[in-house]
């Protein structure tokens, strides 16, 4: 062979590797290589960082998911460090497979890490390419023990909770969901806006929904339970959905008792503004349905109709200023009066800077109105 042609396959050999070093594939990872996280668990837990995920087994044997015995398993993997990325690394290397983040349904943060700070999080939607529709949650103590409940009613936990945050499931006012893209790049950045999520919780080993947890900036500062969660959740979607209750008192010789009105339609806007040089957070609502409970005898004449709907009216008033000064008291904006306010009088030293808007945010008054319609009585003796 002469010189010329060695030269020749030489320079074919170099093009060909090359050409493989640099195609597009050579990374490539099948999905049978590929270990697909459903949902991630974050906790503080000693000084550390603990990630804990849920990886699908498809085919498999129960490893904790479901009931026993069921074929859709799933895999619960832990690392630990002194960073996220040093704990995801010790996540990885306890994995036969390589961790795909893509499909990622729910992001759980531990109770301690949300009150360490949500800013200590950007992470997850910067390097773990964690799907920015992926819901977020936060758990009453650790995270992980989320991950280890099981589902009341789905052999793979994270679906029963995906399902449930894109209302699927249900569509109860207090499972709100909160996208990651919502939480990081929408509320977080927000100086007159309060972040909030959902909060979860393992029950004698059975995953549930456990009211909404609120933050400060990027703190969490308290929680909110049962009805207060739920009107929140009304409040944030400006519509209305589920039923209203009050008592009516006897009048005038006229029967009273409990009255139970269910919303078919309903609007609910709030709104900040000035009052003798004083902030004002106002809620008016107006709900419309049908009287579902309701003693006999109280709906005889336009003046019983009435008195149901004051009655309801009043009742709803003071369900909404209840939730209004628990907010201040733990010194919380979720729903957004200070954007409102900013945007109304952006000069005013209220807006001047967070600090600014969280002391006027405490003293501020507080004014609900609600107008009720009963659409339809059904027909009583």
């Amino acid at each position: 062979m002469n010189c010329r042609l060695q030269g020749c396959l030489r320079r074919v050999a170099l093009a060909g590797a090359l050409a493989v070093s640099s195609a597009g594939c050579w990374d490539l990872r099948t999905l049978d290589q590929r270990a697909f996280a459903l949902l991630m668990a974050i906790d503080r837990q000693e000084g550390q960082w603990q990630l804990t995920a849920q990886i699908a087994v498809p085919g498999g044997q129960d490893r904790g998911g479901g009931a026993e015995g069921t074929p859709a398993a799933i895999e619960l993997v832990s690392g630990r460090g002194n960073s996220l990325r040093e704990a995801l690394d010790d996540l990885r290397s306890r994995l036969h497979r390589e961790l795909d983040t893509s499909h990622m349904d729910t992001v759980v943060i531990g109770e301690a890490a949300a009150r360490e700070g949500l800013d200590r999080l950007l992470f997850l939607s910067r390097s773990l390419r964690v799907p920015v529709v992926a819901s977020v949650a936060v758990s009453r103590g650790p995270a992980a023990e989320v991950t280890r409940a099981r589902s009341p009613a789905l052999n793979l936990p994270a679906l029963f909770t995906a399902r449930a945050f894109t209302g699927s499931f249900t569509r109860h006012p207090g499972v709100i969901p909160v996208p990651v893209w919502m939480l990081f790049n929408r509320l977080l950045p927000s100086p007159f806006q309060d972040p909030y999520a959902p909060g979860l919780v393992s029950r004698e080993g059975q995953i549930d929904f456990a009211g909404v947890a609120l933050f400060s900036g990027p703190r969490m500062v308290g929680w909110l339970d049962g009805h207060d969660a739920a009107t929140l959740g009304v409040i944030r979607a400006r519509r209305v959905v589920g039923s209203v209750s009050a008592d009516v008192p006897a009048q005038d010789g006229q029967p009273g008792g409990r009255t139970v009105l269910r919303v078919v339609t309903g609007r609910i806007r709030y709104s900040a503004d000035l009052r003798d040089g004083r902030p004002v957070l106002r809620l008016n609502a107006s709900f419309h349905g049908d009287l579902d409970e309701a003693p006999p005898g109280l709906l005889r004449d336009a003046q019983g109709q009435a008195r149901v709907e004051q009655a309801l009216a009043r009742e709803s008033e003071a369900r909404l200023e209840s939730l209004l000064h628990r907010l201040q008291e733990i010194g919380s904006d979720p729903i957004g009066f200070g954007e409102d306010f900013r945007v109304r009088w952006p000069d005013s030293p209220f807006v001047r800077d967070k600090a600014s808007w969280q002391a006027a945010y405490r003293q501020a008054e507080v004014e609900a109105r609600v107008d009720i319609s009963i659409t339809s009585s059904g027909h009583r003796e």
